[in-house]
Formats: structure tokens, sequence, C-alpha cells
């Protein structure tokens, strides 16, 4: 069900609805938060609303970074929607034993931002991967099948799938898990939110493949030194993400940790906490100025 959101940002990936399943909220208010759209190294205004009752943030380390950059927003540290989808599914990794090959997600492009994939280096490095490895099969972003990406990896032997033709897709992450819970192994070739997903799904995660290069970005928080933002997180993780030598145990913890799962609510607490928010002098302006048009 598509609802109109005071916030375009909770639309992402089915944030919003995943949420609303989850606390029983109802479909025909809109949300009175701020949801963080993405896994993230640094704060971007879109997910910094001044307007909202509560910006909710992912993991204490992100929010910290939030309100030192934007010191005006209220907010809150409630976990990843990813982790209440998989609560919403009733996710257990076991019952999808046993796993066998590889899932594999390049970094994607975006309607703003053009980048460029050597998708023949990378089909040659997926070819020499070990037979446990295989089958393997490629997810794409949509943005990526719409460009023609999809029929490069086809040409080279693999198949491709996508997790929905729009990232506003209410189903997106559902389909995420459901290309993934059979899966052994999860890769990709740049720090991604898939890789912290694939970990809470029980999945071995490996950064590998060729590096992406960015023709241009139209996107004020992506720049050429993206890779900038990951550095200290990089040199004290990619050890765990080999393909010789990867720990699975210390990926389950990243991931956890960046993904705020310590930090998940009950579906009551949610659910009162929602109403409660909706009675605050800022979503009320906000009720007002959609009845009026300004919304």
């Amino acid at each position: 069900m598509m609802v109109r959101e005071f916030y375009p940002g909770n639309r992402f990936y089915g944030h919003g609805d995943i949420l609303r399943k989850y606390s029983r909220f109802p479909y025909f208010l809109p949300l009175p938060v701020c949801i963080q759209h993405g896994w993230a190294m640094k704060p971007a205004l879109h997910d910094a609303r001044v307007d909202a009752p509560e910006n909710w943030y992912w993991a204490p380390e992100i929010a910290r970074k939030f309100k030192d950059k934007f010191s005006f927003i209220n907010y809150r540290i409630v976990g990843s929607p990813f982790l209440y989808c998989l609560k919403n599914n009733h996710y257990k990794s076991e019952h999808f034993s046993p796993k066998n090959g590889s899932i594999v997600f390049p970094f994607h492009s975006t309607e703003k931002i053009n980048l460029h994939l050597d998708v023949k280096k990378y089909c040659d490095m997926l070819n020499e991967l070990p037979d446990e490895y295989k089958p393997i099969v490629v997810c794409l972003y949509h943005n990526d099948k719409k460009n023609g990406t999809d029929l490069l990896f086809l040409k080279y032997g693999f198949d491709t799938i996508c997790n929905g033709d729009d990232p506003c897709d209410s189903i997106f992450l559902y389909n995420f898990i459901k290309n993934v819970s059979d899966k052994k192994f999860l890769l990709t070739n740049e720090w991604s939110t898939a890789m912290h997903y694939g970990s809470a799904m029980g999945c071995k995660v490996h950064l590998y493949g060729p590096k992406v290069n960015m023709i241009k970005s139209e996107d004020e928080n992506f720049s050429e030194s993206f890779r900038e933002s990951f550095g200290l997180f990089d040199k004290e993780n990619r050890k765990y993400y080999s393909i010789s030598d990867s720990n699975i145990e210390k990926q389950y913890g990243i991931a956890r940790r960046e993904l705020g799962a310590e930090y998940l609510m009950s579906r009551i607490k949610m659910n009162l906490l929602l109403w409660r928010l909706v009675f605050t002098p800022n979503y009320l302006k906000c009720i007002k100025l959609f009845h009026t048009g300004g919304v």
C-alpha cells in the first residue's frame, strides 16, 4: 500500500512499511519519524530532518555523527529496519540448511551517480573461485539493470536477479531475504549495506571483485573520495572479509554493531512511541500543512 510520507526517505526499500507492520502502526497516517535510509560512515542531510519529531538511526556511532553535524535534530537509536524485516519474516538461518552457492552484489549506481564497473574482469574473478562458491547468481540494483549491466553478466555466463524495480518498492528487503536465504556466500566489490544484511542472515561475506570508477555524481553526499569515509573501518575490518582468511564470527559481530541489533524495540514499545510522536507539535504542523497542500 502506497502511503503519503512527510519524510520521503521512509519509502526507501520499504522501511516505512516494515516498521508499520512490525509495530502495527496504521497505514493511513504518515510516520512521525525520519528513518536512516542505508548504512553510512558519514551523516547526510536527507536523513537529518529538523521538522521530524524524531530522526531514527541504526546505531550509536552514526547517530553521534549526525548529532555532531546537525545539532538541531531530535534523534533516537532504534536499529536497522532490515532487522525488523527479519523479525516480520520470522527468519532463522537454520531453516535454510544446507546452504550452497553465492550471491554477488556489485556496488551499484543510482539515478544521480554514474559508475563504471569492469564486468568482464569481475566475471573472470568470479570464475576463478573454488567450486564451493558455485553456482553464482548476480543481484543487480534496478538502475544497473536498466542501463544494460545485466546483459553483460549474461554474456559472460552469469544469471542475474533484482530485489526490486524501484528503490521504493515496499517488498524490496523481503525480496532480498528471499534471494539470499539459501546462499552460503555473499560477495561484493565495495563496502556496502548488503554485506551486513548477509552477515545478519548467516552468510559468509567476502569483499571481492574490481573496484568501481565514478564517472559522474550529482549527489552531494557521494564524490570520488567516497572510499575515504570508510578509511578507519576498512583498516580495522577488511581482513575479516578476505577470500583466503575470512572470519564469519567477526563478520556477524560487526553486522550486529553496525545494524544496531542491541537497540531493537519491542512491537508494543515502538507502537506506543509512534503514537506519542503523532501528538507532538512538529507532526501536527505537518498534518496541517498536508491538509492545506503545503506538504
